[in-house]
């Protein structure tokens, strides 16, 4: 069975998340002021720090400051860029970022919750648990976090904090396929090529590993694809070929919607 793991995560997901919790009400003039700092400021805050440098480095000391300021003052955009920004400074300080993305993540913002769970996973700056980080992955990925959905989906297929569930997998999977994770459209792909959880369909299965093999540069994913076309008539390779092409990526859909 085919299964691409989410371990180097980050490269996987939109980056950073920087907007507010989808579930967030009606921002105040103040609020608005902040998303409107931290959207022209997002590239920035995105840039890893250069090896051997301090958390700040590479962004303007005023800006620090005020990102900082503004995360103590409890907005979760910018608790959640400085908790990136920790787990990325080299070296990493691991037990900031989760402090700064736990902070974040219990105002309901989804990518601090996804990211609070990889740390979970990895035990990177708390202690590793699986039921820790399938709680906060599931907390993202009801509201409709791609990434979260993606690593839920994993977990459940390889039976990490929870029993192994392939149609649960399947279906996290789909959720997160639809959005365009391409780490999720390769292990759905694999589900359907294995037939665990939805009946083996190599037309399924060529599919989303071409939408994935399209996000990928590595050349294992590709000879995923082309090993599943094997199983393929000239025809059906044609037809499906149409169907990536036309194909679109949803929109975010909280669960019960």
């Amino acid at each position: 069975m085919r299964l691409l793991c989410l371990v180097v995560f980050l490269v996987f997901l939109a980056l950073p998340g920087l907007a507010a919790p989808a579930s967030a009400q009606q921002e105040s003039p103040e609020q608005e002021r902040e998303h409107a700092f931290l959207e022209a400021f997002g590239g920035v805050l995105a840039d890893k720090p250069q090896k051997g440098s301090a958390l700040d480095t590479s962004l303007d000391q005023a800006l620090q400051a005020d990102l900082r300021a503004r995360a103590d003052k409890g907005f979760a955009p910018a608790q959640y860029a400085l908790g990136y920004r920790y787990e990325h400074s080299v070296p990493a300080d691991y037990q900031q970022a989760a402090a700064w993305y736990r902070k974040a993540a219990e105002q309901g913002h989804t990518d601090a919750q996804t990211n609070l769970g990889f740390l979970y996973e990895m035990g990177n700056g708390v202690a590793q648990d699986y039921k820790q980080a399938v709680e906060w992955y599931r907390n993202a990925a009801e509201q409709g976090n791609a990434g979260a959905q993606a690593h839920l989906g994993l977990l459940y297929h390889e039976g990490r904090g929870l029993p192994q569930d392939y149609k649960q997998a399947v279906e996290w999977y789909r959720k997160a396929a639809e959005q365009g994770s391409a780490v999720a459209q390769f292990n759905l792909g694999g589900l359907y090529e294995s037939g665990y959880g939805v009946p083996q369909d190599y037309e399924e299965a060529y599919f989303w590993m071409n939408l994935a093999n399209a996000e990928f540069s590595d050349p294992s994913v590709a000879r995923s694809r082309d090993e599943v076309a094997r199983n393929l008539t000239p025809q059906q390779i044609t037809a499906v070929q149409k169907r990536v092409r036309e194909w679109k990526p949803v929109a975010a859909q909280p669960s019960g919607q």
